[in-house]
């Protein structure tokens, strides 16, 4: 059996499904279950729309936000801790994706999820310790089962529990840090890494470079201050570390599709 038990941070909530006024991030994996709408979300990635009956998955690290909801329905979303994905023991490329910021979608869709997405939020707000931990083992179960889908259909590898632990020590010193001036000699020696080690985990796992996720998050980062107007463009870019304006926009420009100044006013215009 499968031994899950996150830490704090997880949680189970039942809600009607609303157009979010703004974006937003948390250091989460997201787990929805939308019945009776469908939402489109707009991501860095650009914009998915989620269909009735589905199960999604995603990194919550970066930008998302619902812009469109159509229909009358609810939505379940259970968050779960980063430090979940060292026991869930994940195929690479499934990790790869969700640290990318895509969102998945379950390949194994079954009649019995609407049931027990249900199920599962009604044990968690029971407040029932038994039935709580219960609740943990099974979503983490189903996640896996959903992951597992991916490895039966593209013949993926699965990551090695040791290279998880190791990630997610210097993911988590990167979140907490990505906006200083931070070196790769830091982030690998937070998890106790050579530099080329941390650089072997980092492209096996997140499928790029150590430099690339760092500007990936301060990049989320801009896109979000840019969507709410809070500074100047030219004060954001000092904020998330470039010198050069124009190196700014050449690097937004390259992974948003737009320019900041039209990029934030298209999802202004969504939402």
């Amino acid at each position: 059996m499968l031994d899950y038990a996150p830490g704090p941070g997880f949680s189970v909530q039942r809600h009607t499904p609303v157009v979010m006024d703004r974006s937003h991030t948390h250091a989460h994996l997201e787990v929805n279950f939308l019945t009776g709408a469908r939402m489109l979300y707009q991501t860095p990635q650009g914009e998915v729309w989620v269909e009735p009956n589905q199960i999604t998955l995603f990194w919550a690290q970066f930008d998302h936000q619902a812009v469109i909801v159509e229909g009358q329905g609810e939505i379940i979303n259970i968050n779960l801790p980063l430090d979940s994905l060292s026991q869930l023991q994940l195929p690479i490329e499934f990790l790869a994706r969700l640290f990318r910021g895509d969102i998945l979608f379950a390949k194994d869709q079954a009649s019995f999820d609407r049931p027990l997405f249900r199920h599962w939020h009604a044990d968690w707000t029971s407040a029932v310790q038994w039935r709580q931990q219960q609740t943990v083992q099974e979503v983490g179960l189903r996640i896996r089962r959903m992951a597992m889908a991916h490895i039966q259909s593209q013949g993926l590898q699965t990551a090695s529990p040791p290279d998880l632990v190791r990630i997610q020590k210097m993911l988590n010193f990167v979140f907490t840090r990505y906006l200083d001036a931070i070196t790769v000699d830091q982030v690998a020696a937070s998890a106790g890494l050579s530099v080329s080690q941390a650089r072997r985990i980092f492209q096996r796992l997140l499928d790029c470079g150590v430099h690339s996720f760092i500007r990936r998050l301060r990049l989320s980062h801009a896109h979000r201050m840019i969507v709410r107007n809070e500074k100047p463009v030219t004060a954001i870019a000092l904020e998330v570390g470039f010198n050069s304006l124009s190196g700014f926009y050449s690097a937004f420009t390259d992974e948003y599709g737009l320019p900041p100044g039209q990029a934030g006013a298209r999802t202004r215009t969504l939402s």
